[in-house]
């Protein structure tokens, strides 16, 4: 007995010494924790909804590595599997306000913008030049669309606020939902001594209408609380049940730079991805922002007015074709009675 007891000393001791063993795998959820992660996430979300500013964004992809199949149908399009694929716009945000601006290979400048009632897409050949519309509904109409244009605001605010959304979904939506699954939350220390909160959870999107059946497994994410409660790290293993091949590990670190009336912004963000289903195959890719003023955002600019178009009237009067169609039956009715009354008279 007493060898035992000096043996489990013994492993103790080792343990001890091995600290960073320890939160690993002997971490405790802490519930008043948990519920200061979930608070503290909906007010951070709360003072985010009533910032505007303005940014550059830039958007770059590349392949680390790549498997023999890959390389292959590189070589049949006779394309480079390492080539750095960049992408850069600019976005306006004021509150729910959206604009992203991009300029295409052709220097005609592509606008998408949203606000409160409706949605537009205009194109200029320059500052000052002809704008041409290209889109234009009305919100809350047609699901079809208020999808896509949630769809192409989605790709400027998750890059713009990457700090507060996890692989494309605002962080505050997503611990609302049921499929969101918290398993653990604990305090962690950073390497520069910074106290941080780790969260480990478990997320699913299942629609059948979309197509979309997508598992987020073994996830965590590292918070600051001290930060209005920002992403530094999370990560996952990502199960693409639908296309297969996209399945695989997700590791995210990110940086920050200055805040904007006092909601930090993330300055960059690196993410991995290494299929697990294709093995060989890993890829890199960068966010970058640049806050060019943290200066409030003009309302007028997110209307078409701004650039030089007349306002839509979406307002459809209840007078419509059929009326009228009514109206000239009723007069040709009546002309044919005053003609039939007569030739009675004459006859």
């Amino acid at each position: 007995m007493d060898r035992l007891f000096t043996a489990v000393k013994a492993m103790l001791a080792v343990l001890c010494t091995i600290g960073v063993w320890v939160p690993a795998w002997a971490q405790q959820d802490d519930p008043a924790l948990r519920s200061r992660f979930v608070k503290g996430v909906m007010q951070a979300s709360a003072k985010i909804e009533r910032l505007s500013f303005r940014a550059k964004c830039k958007y770059s992809s590349q392949n680390i590595s790549v498997s023999e199949e890959v390389r292959e149908s590189f070589l049949k399009r006779k394309a480079d599997p390492y080539k750095l694929d960049i992408r850069e716009f600019e976005c306006a945000m004021r509150g729910p306000l959206c604009l992203d601006r991009r300029k295409n290979k052709r220097g005609i400048d592509s606008y998408q913008v949203r606000n409160g009632s409706y949605a537009f897409s205009i194109w200029r050949t320059s500052e000052g030049g002809p704008t041409t519309l290209q889109f234009l509904e009305q919100l809350g109409v047609n699901p079809t669309f208020d999808s896509k244009i949630a769809a192409i605001e989605k790709q400027a605010r998750c890059i713009a606020l990457g700090g507060f959304h996890l692989w494309g979904d605002p962080l505050s939506q997503l611990v609302q939902g049921n499929d969101f699954k918290i398993q653990r939350v604990y305090a962690v220390q950073a390497d520069d001594g910074n106290k941080l909160v780790r969260v480990e959870f478990d997320h699913e999107i299942n629609d059948p209408i979309e197509r979309v059946h997508i598992a987020y497994l073994n996830s965590f994410l590292i918070c600051d609380p001290d930060n209005e409660w920002a992403l530094t790290e999370y990560g996952c293993t990502h199960e693409n049940y639908i296309h297969n091949k996209n399945s695989g590990m997700r590791h995210v670190r990110l940086e920050y730079g200055d805040p904007v009336l006092g909601v930090p912004i993330a300055k960059k963000a690196e993410e991995t991805i290494t299929l697990t289903r294709m093995p060989g195959n890993t890829m890199q890719v960068t966010y970058s922002v640049e806050v060019i003023s943290p200066d409030e955002v003009p309302e007028e600019e997110f209307y078409l007015s701004f650039y030089g178009l007349p306002e839509p009237n979406f307002s459809r009067s209840w007078v419509g074709p059929w009326l009228w169609y009514l109206i000239v039956g009723a007069v040709c009715l009546g002309v044919g009675a005053i003609i039939l009354k007569r030739r009675k008279a004459r006859g």
